[in-house]
C-alpha cells in the first residue's frame, strides 16, 4: 500500500498544499492592502479540511478572493459564501458545473500561478536555496523541490563563505 511514487506523491501533494496557502493568502493580502496572516490561515484551512473529511468531503482549498478588495471584504466574503450555500441546498451545483468545463478550472489555475502569484515573487528569488526548490520544483515535484532547498540551505549555514 505504501510505496516510494506513493510517499513521494503525497509529499508532493502536502508541498503544493502549503504553497497553495502561502500564494493565495498573500494575493488576498494583497488585494485587501494588509499584511498575510500565514498561521491563520494555515490553522483555519487544517480545521475546514478536517470538518469536510468527517462528513466524506473533499479538502478544503483556500482560494484568491476578489471580495478581499471591496470596501466591505468581511461583508463581502459572507454574502458571497451564502449566495453559494443557496446554489448548494438547491441542488444547482451539478447542472450549473455541466457549463463549466474542467479545462477552464486548470487554465485559472495556471493564470493565478504564471500571471499573478510567480511576477510578484520571482524577484524575492535572491538567495540560492529559493533558486534552488523553484527550478527542481519546476523540473521534478514540490516535494523533490522543498528537500533541495533546503539541503541547500542546510550547506550555507555548515559552510559558511562557500
Amino acid at each position: 500500500m505504501v510505496s516510494r511514487p506513493v510517499l513521494v506523491g503525497a509529499l508532493s501533494l502536502f508541498a503544493l498544499r502549503v504553497g497553495t496557502v502561502v500564494a493565495y493568502d498573500s494575493v488576498n493580502s494583497e488585494l485587501a492592502g494588509t499584511e498575510p496572516r500565514l498561521n491563520q490561515v494555515f490553522l483555519t484551512d487544517g480545521v475546514a479540511s478536517l470538518a469536510a473529511g468527517l462528513f466524506g468531503g473533499a479538502p478544503m482549498e483556500p482560494t484568491p478572493s476578489p471580495t478581499a478588495a471591496t470596501g466591505m471584504p468581511v461583508f463581502s466574503a459572507v454574502l458571497f459564501l451564502g449566495l453559494m450555500a443557496v446554489i448548494s441546498g438547491l441542488g444547482l451545483v451539478e447542472r450549473m458545473g455541466r457549463w463549466v468545463p474542467l479545462e477552464s478550472v486548470a487554465g485559472f489555475l495556471i493564470v493565478i500561478g504564471m500571471f499573478v502569484v510567480l511576477p510578484d515573487n520571482i524577484g524575492n528569488v535572491n538567495r540560492l536555496p529559493d533558486a534552488v526548490a523553484m527550478a527542481v520544483t519546476a523540473f521534478s515535484n514540490p516535494f523533490y523541490g522543498i528537500v533541495a532547498g533546503e539541503a541547500i540551505a542546510l550547506l550555507e549555514q555548515l559552510l559558511p563563505g562557500v
